[in-house]
């Protein structure tokens, strides 16, 4: 006979449920509790620390909510330009200092740098346009131009590749403005296809150098000094029946770049052309004022990659984020500074070398540090919410969520944020840049 009384089913649901209530609670905040990762620089002086992140349940008006449910463009990635005299520079420091170069700028705990965006420069073509050679020195001074590139380039690309892999490297050449008169002795059709060529062969150049171009594109294509690509026509028709055919074969893709909103363009003229817009892959532009435009154009499109280019930067702290912060808002699904290096610590270039070899870091290495070391190619950008809204939010392939935030004031900060079903709690000192990486096995993203 049982001895229990008649009420003891009813206490042990009760009793069930109120562990079953604890385990519940421990799960969601005990063991499951994310792992936050928060990384500060002070902009003003270049320093960096770790800072502590306190995790909760949500909490009622916080400064800001990372909208886990709204998705919106795959990232790219984030770079940096480099010249072939940057390259050769660097290719000729001594072997160790090289290797910290690149593992700063690429490897483990450094920049992240994903693309490599090459300044090339086509030298011939500009002086042939102009009348001043014929086509044989033209030429000739072009295979000249593309080995002096391959030589400056391939060395420092070949160390980048050994140590961590591939890179997406993109080409354009660095050409001398040509107003309509000075070629007007060149057919249209001549000097496109000379220009083409040029590219091909640095692409191909490159290639047998055991590099491959992923990307090349005409550089400043539409500026009405830039012959032979004069306007939308001209342009779509360069694109569709020389340079897209042309690299085709060797397996790199086409930018259409740069695009200004200083010049007015008819960007559907050419996106909107059948035979241009199916080599077309993306398009770069520059000119933070107003790039809403150029990325409304490519969506109806259908053109996904938008990268944006740095224009030179100003001496402010926050200038570069604020580019970047403008023109990931925008839309654009990749940036590039610049400048890889100077022989000056000036606000334009990453780094600095001095005459002596000694490598220093400039204020956009920490700013490319605290996006491109974190924000994965193939990321996506997560929608946010509140009063606070000078940050990015990202989600990357391993389910780990990337929060980029400034503090522009000259006091510390306390910063809360609402992320799923938790609170990060923590503070921004002042004048600074944050990234809080929360990691991907934080149990509660699928």
């Amino acid at each position: 006979m049982s001895i229990l009384p008649a009420c003891a089913g009813e206490i042990n649901d009760k009793r069930m449920r109120f562990l079953l209530s604890l385990f519940l609670t421990a799960a969601l905040y005990g063991c499951h509790r994310p792992s936050v990762r928060h990384v500060c620089t002070s902009l003003s002086d270049k320093r960096s620390e770790s800072l502590r992140v306190e995790v909760t349940g949500r909490v009622d008006n916080p400064d800001c909510e990372v909208v886990m449910s709204e998705y919106l463009q795959k990232m790219d990635g984030f770079g940096y330009s480099i010249t072939a005299r940057e390259a050769n520079i660097l290719t000729h420091l001594p072997p160790a200092r090289l290797d910290r170069v690149v593992g700063d700028l690429h490897v483990g705990q450094g920049a992240g740098a994903g693309i490599i965006h090459l300044a090339i420069k086509s030298s011939g073509y500009e002086r042939y346009m102009g009348g001043e050679i014929d086509y044989d020195i033209a030429w000739r001074s072009i295979y000249a131009s593309v080995a002096a590139d391959s030589l400056s380039f391939s060395p420092y690309l070949r160390k980048v590749i050994s140590l961590t892999g591939d890179k997406f490297i993109w080409a354009m050449p660095v050409r001398e403005p040509l107003d309509d008169d000075v070629c007007a002795s060149v057919s249209e059709e001549e000097s496109m296809r000379l220009y083409c060529d040029y590219l091909r062969l640095f692409a191909r150049n490159m290639l047998d150098a055991g590099i491959r171009i992923d990307m090349t594109s005409p550089h400043d294509g539409l500026n009405i000094v830039r012959a032979p690509l004069s306007d939308e026509r001209v342009a779509a028709r360069f694109l569709g029946r020389y340079l897209g055919p042309g690299m085709y074969d060797l397996g790199a893709r086409i930018c259409l770049g740069n695009i200004s909103s200083t010049v007015p363009y008819d960007l559907d003229a050419i996106l909107g052309n059948p035979a241009a817009a199916g080599y077309i892959y993306s398009v770069s532009f520059y000119d933070s004022r107003n790039c809403q435009w150029i990325i409304d154009a490519c969506k109806r499109h259908g053109i996904r990659h938008m990268i944006a280019k740095q224009q030179i930067a100003g001496e402010g702290l926050f200038d570069s984020w604020d580019q970047i912060r403008q023109m990931v808002s925008e839309g654009a699904t990749g940036y590039i500074f610049s400048n890889l290096s100077d022989t000056t610590a000036t606000g334009n270039s990453i780094i600095s070398i001095d005459d002596g070899g000694d490598i220093s870091y400039n204020r956009d290495y920490f700013i490319l540090k605290h996006i491109g070391d974190n924000v994965a190619p193939g990321a996506i950008r997560i929608n946010t919410r509140g009063r606070f809204d000078d940050l990015l939010a990202f989600i990357n392939r391993d389910n780990s969520v990337v929060i980029v935030a400034a503090n522009r004031s000259t006091e510390t900060e306390e910063f809360v944020v609402n992320i799923g079903g938790y609170a990060l709690h923590t503070v921004l000192p002042p004048g600074s840049l944050n990234t809080m990486v929360v990691l991907g096995d934080n149990g509660f993203f699928e």
